[in-house]
């Protein structure tokens, strides 16, 4: 069994990694928009691109979790997605998911492809483009955060019990959802009274305050316990002597 690798010292893991994971979700495209004023397109696309950065670092820390813990919950669907395929005669049949992270990377794929496709009609509607500038700073910034992240969640993930692991990536699918048809209603409704900033203000100021408090929360949990892998643990075991 290989030791496990020393956490960053001089703050709470954890928080740290939150942190990173509030400014990638929330402070980099909402902050952009309320204070430097990009426009809402651009923090529109900075969302999509930060729920795709925000699922590969989730892949990650769920592949890691896999090949270091070798937990047997991986091998099964954990989520309740389901989808369907046509057979070669045109049949629907249920899609099988092989492991836990087939599951989360088959369904933020088909999430993330369908909320792109609405931002692509949305940008239309409005007739707005990202600025590429302001787009190329956002988009450098979610990157750096969410790779801090998962750098500092993989000095401990080896210790992480499989339920918060899981408990992870529901909330980012969760999140992922909810920022969709929030989107989908919202735009449209800025659309028909052609004030795409009325709604988009709103918007961002409650997902940022939705972040923070969920945060929080998670924080208030108490930490898991912990097993310590960098000694041999040491057991007696004594057997019991047969009657006679």
């Amino acid at each position: 069994m290989r030791g496990a690798r020393s956490p960053p010292r001089g703050a709470d893991p954890r928080l740290l990694s939150k942190i990173f994971r509030l400014f990638a979700s929330s402070l980099v495209p909402g902050g952009g928009y309320l204070l430097y004023q990009w426009t809402p397109a651009t923090a529109l696309a900075l969302y999509w691109f930060e729920n795709a950065i925000g699922s590969i670092a989730m892949a990650i820390r769920i592949s890691e979790h896999r090949r270091l813990t070798g937990d047997r919950a991986h091998r099964d669907p954990q989520l309740g997605l389901k989808f369907t395929s046509e057979d070669r005669r045109g049949r629907e049949k249920p899609v099988k998911f092989k492991s836990f992270l087939s599951e989360f990377v088959t369904g933020m794929t088909a999430f993330g492809v369908a909320h792109g496709a609405f931002l692509a009609v949305a940008m239309a509607a409005i007739v707005q483009r990202p600025d590429v500038a302001a787009l190329k700073e956002g988009a450098i910034a979610i990157v750096l955060c969410h790779a801090i992240a998962v750098t500092i969640d993989l000095f401990t993930i080896q210790n992480w019990p499989f339920e918060k692991l899981k408990e992870q990536a529901q909330n980012l699918m969760g999140r992922t959802i909810l920022v969709q048809f929030a989107l989908i209603g919202g735009t449209w409704l800025a659309i028909a009274k052609d004030q795409p900033d009325s709604f988009f203000k709103v918007f961002v100021w409650l997902k940022t305050a939705s972040d923070v408090a969920g945060m929080l929360t998670s924080l208030a949990r108490p930490n898991p316990p912990v097993v310590a892998l960098d000694e041999p643990v040491e057991r007696d075991i004594k057997r019991k002597k047969p009657k006679r």
